[in-house]
């Protein structure tokens, strides 16, 4: 029997089995369901008629290796396991606009008091994704349905057949196109790999990545050489004046420090109003004695809040995949914190969440936080979505904070004002027109009113307990609050408010009672706090100076901000290409950093 009479005889099989092909083409419909509802026409995806059906050859040709009373079983588990990635990819693309790797999987601990989030993510036409679920078990149960016997050679023919079909596209962009085959099968954006192949596709490379990449790695020559001269290059591109502000320089030394992380706090509300009522008019008279950077960058990835407490302490980008602070917890750094302790300060933390979210307990003693107080450590108090309301939260931090001897490091992490935005009416003091008052902006809006008050209240807190005047308050937002589909969602809903920033910016805001209004309006980043912080705390900058990315937003002449999660810098001064790659190659450089514990002999 020659080659096409076997893979005749193969597809007959198929056909015959009525079991394994409603379940081949219940999976190929949910595929294509899957781009039309991420918006995506099925003529930006052209090559998902190549691809798919390689894909599905192959993933059912292994159903022939099982004898028949258990091949049933395996068809079955087949679709609903690649039913789960799809519907988990889908979510996960409609919120953080980036397809789920298995990197992620290692935040399972995450997913405690996620459930209205998660929903919110949910589209009524997804139950289509189940349908022929539901009917493959209906089927199963029926006596008179049957499974013809099929050979082992089956499995072969079915499965080079879907080989062949995939070959097509790497072969075309090797032989046609010119590219290398290892730059074919690389991810360098997940978005577009999965654009251009298909998610079951997609998910099996990023599986055998996750095998690849999940442990420490020992950096080659060329590695650890491509870091080192990264740092040995940083003052021949980068532009510092010291006399900008030199009045800064050492004005907190010997002062506390409290670290204020708002839980999706963007830039733009700032100074805006709903009908005629500050949204944030707390923020706003902080601003009157604030050192403001109002063109400021979130520089988070797949660690979202973590991230942005990871780039806070070590001036780092984080890990390229995945968590940072799951991934590589226990990793050595030359952090804030750690030398503020070298200083005589001692370093706390707060949150009002599970100590496990983000792995936070486990890995903050690896950046120099020495107690970590989270919601089984403070008192039972009023809970508002996640964990502790932000006034409770902060009444109970402050109160802590004040038994403490100075000086001492306090960072603190809100939660109210996390997705999916829901507020006890009490608090909803914004008013709306009834069109919009229950728009995802809406609600937004009234959690970041909130938070401003929440914050306005411990501020208050801490003049009447006399602290103020020893202390100096760093208030930041970790990520924008809404992303990618979020973000088209609220545009839509848009009730009337100017300036939404679409590129996400976020405030930083340095205060002091006794500082005089300055606003820093060039384009700076996350791994910008720190060596900011640390030069008004009188840290000399030697001291971290070779183990960090950022720079001094009070001594840089530059403009300019790196995009981790869109893989891009922001650049607002002249610069020529060798800068830029210079500035984007920071994210590689932390990358190996991370992932090779680059620093652990320099610390021991």
């Amino acid at each position: 029997m020659n080659l096409a009479n076997k893979l005749k005889q193969g597809l007959l099989s198929i056909w015959q089995d009525k079991l394994l092909l409603i379940s081949a083409v219940g999976l190929s419909i949910k595929v294509v369901l899957f781009y039309l509802f991420l918006g995506k026409g099925l003529f930006e995806v052209k090559s998902l008629f190549v691809t798919l059906p390689g894909t599905i050859l192959m993933l059912f040709s292994f159903v022939f290796l099982f004898k028949t009373w258990s091949r049933k079983s395996v068809i079955i588990l087949i679709n609903v396991v690649a039913t789960f990635l799809l519907l988990a990819q889908m979510w996960y693309i409609r919120y953080f606009g980036t397809p789920l790797s298995f990197f992620a999987v290692l935040q399972t601990s995450n997913l405690s008091g996620l459930g209205p989030s998660i929903r919110e993510l949910m589209n009524g036409l997804d139950i289509l994704f189940i349908v022929d679920i539901i009917l493959l078990f209906v089927l199963v149960k029926k006596k008179s349905f049957s499974i013809p016997k099929i050979h082992w050679r089956t499995f072969i023919i079915v499965f080079l057949a879907g080989f062949c079909i995939l070959a097509v596209k790497p072969m075309k962009n090797h032989y046609i196109d010119g590219a290398p085959f290892a730059q074919i099968f690389k991810i360098y954006d997940r978005y577009d790999y999965m654009m251009k192949f298909n998610p079951l596709q997609y998910s099996a490379l990023d599986l055998y990545l996750f095998y690849q990449n999940n442990r420490y790695m020992n950096l080659s020559d060329e590695e650890r050489q491509l870091v080192e001269d990264w740092y040995k290059q940083k003052d021949e591109f980068r532009k510092e004046d010291k006399n900008l502000h030199p009045e800064y320089k050492g004005i907190a030394e010997g002062k506390n420090l409290i670290l204020i992380q708002a839980e999706s706090l963007e830039n733009w509300v700032l100074g805006q109003k709903i009908n005629g009522k500050e949204i944030t008019p707390n923020l706003n008279r902080l601003l009157e004695h604030s050192i403001y950077a109002s063109n400021f960058y979130p520089q988070t990835k797949g660690g979202r809040s973590s991230d942005a407490e990871f780039i806070l302490n070590t001036s780092m980008l984080p890990v390229a995949e995945g968590s940072t602070f799951f991934r590589y917890p226990t990793n050595d750094y030359t952090t804030l914190p750690g030398l503020l302790k070298e200083k005589g300060y001692s370093t706390l933390a707060f949150h009002g969440d599970e100590g496990t979210y983000w792995n936070r307990r486990e890995a903050y003693p690896h950046i120099g936080i020495d107690k970590y107080y989270d919601i089984e450590d403070l008192e039972e108090g009023e809970h508002i979505g996640m964990g502790l309301s932000d006034v409770e939260f902060f009444r109970q931090s402050v109160d802590i904070l004040s038994k403490k001897e100075d000086p001492f490091y306090g960072l603190m992490i809100t939660l109210t004002s996390h997705t999916p935005f829901i507020l006890p009416d009490t608090y909803r003091e914004l008013e709306f027109e009834s069109q919009y008052s229950e728009t995802s902006a809406a609600n937004y809006l009234q959690t970041i009113h909130y938070l401003d008050m929440a914050i306005g209240k411990m501020m208050a807190d801490l003049e009447e307990r006399g602290m103020m005047d020893d202390t100096i308050v760093a208030i930041y937002g970790d990520h924008a609050g809404f992303e990618n589909s979020y973000k088209e969602k609220m545009m839509k809903e848009n009730p009337k408010v100017e300036g939404i920033d679409e590129l996400g910016r976020v405030p930083f805001i340095i205060y002091n009672p006794e500082f005089e209004k300055l606003e820093i309006t060039k384009a700076v980043g996350q791994v910008d706090m720190y060596p900011t912080l640390a030069y008004m705390l009188g840290i000399p900058e030697e001291k971290y100076d070779q183990s960090i990315t950022g720079r001094n937003i009070l001594t840089t002449k530059e403009s300019f901000a790196v995009i981790p999660l869109e893989n891009k810098i922001i650049m607002e001064n002249e610069a020529d290409q060798a800068h830029k790659e210079f500035e984007l190659r920071a994210q590689q450089v932390s990358d190996l950093v991370i992932r090779s514990n680059f620093f652990e002999d320099e610390e021991k």
